[in-house]
């Protein structure tokens, strides 16, 4: 895990990515219950965000408390569900990008396996992850809020969203910041 960086209240957003052992054939049942079971979970924690999965490969975002986004951390990083879990940004944010989501999840996207797989790589240098993981956050945004287009479009029909639990509470002095939207 990357070294504490700010107090434990402090928003942070932390990115991962990991390589899937989950059987194809049983996919799409299985990862819609882990979006299911976060979403739930994550209410209690106060922490958003958004899944990806692309029958390879997971990415995930993960906002909230510091200390809150550790501990689930930890605990992600024991699933046997995926492995060579990498912890590839974890930095302090003013606003959540996922505020309405505890975990948004479309379903799978073989389609953004790509801007995965590099972030796995050990060539890469600081500023091409930098640049890779602003990327793949955004592309994970648009493509749970349904703004897909062009080259990363899949032509599976529906968008399906998971966790859209309202607000999530803040702890006692700690700021609320995120957009009112």
């Amino acid at each position: 895990m990357l070294n504490k960086i700010l107090h434990d209240n402090q928003l942070i957003s932390l990115c991962y990515v990991s390589r899937s052992r989950i059987d194809e054939i049983k996919a799409l049942e299985e990862v819609s219950d882990i979006a299911i079971f976060a979403s739930s979970n994550n209410v209690q924690l106060s922490v958003t965000g958004g899944l990806l999965y692309t029958v390879a490969h997971f990415a995930q975002v993960l906002e909230g408390p510091q200390k809150q986004v550790e501990e689930l951390m930890s605990k992600i990083e024991k699933d046997p569900r995926h492995y060579d879990v990498t912890t590839v940004d974890m930095r302090p944010i003013k606003r959540r990008k996922f505020p309405n989501w505890a975990m948004a999840y479309s379903g799978p996207s073989p389609f953004l396996d790509r801007h995965i797989k590099p972030l796995l790589s050990p060539f890469v240098t600081t500023t091409q992850g930098e640049e890779l993981i602003d990327s793949l956050q955004e592309r994970l945004l648009r493509f749970i809020t349904g703004e897909t287009a062009g080259e990363d479009a899949q032509p599976t029909p529906k968008l399906h969203l998971v966790g859209g639990a309202g607000p999530i509470e803040t702890s006692p002095g700690q700021e609320d910041d995120r957009p009112l939207i």
